[in-house]
């Protein structure tokens, strides 16, 4: 799903996370040794995600995921290469 959309070619997972997010509560998870994802469930499909790396936060999105699509969230890395955290609602 991410090459239809991005330059990329070629992917690879460092993490899979099941994070279970009660209305109004946030939670937070490291994905890396260096970087950690926090969400906020705001009710229905709304949520908060906040991404930092090396201890600073990089990307702050609050929008809604929808059960069809994923919530994507990118930004560069080195090499020409990028990062992403993909978001979905539980099934």
């Amino acid at each position: 799903k991410l090459a239809s959309k991005y330059r990329w070619k070629k992917y690879f997972e460092v993490n899979n996370q099941s994070l279970s997010v009660p209305a109004n509560a946030t939670k937070k998870t490291p994905l890396s040794a260096h970087c950690a994802v926090e969400v906020k469930y705001l009710g229905g499909s709304k949520v908060e995600v906040m991404f930092e790396g090396k201890g600073k936060q990089l990307v702050k999105v609050c929008d809604v995921i929808k059960p069809t699509e994923p919530l994507i969230i990118a930004g560069d890395a080195q090499n020409s290469t990028a990062w992403f955290v993909v978001i979905s609602l539980a099934k």
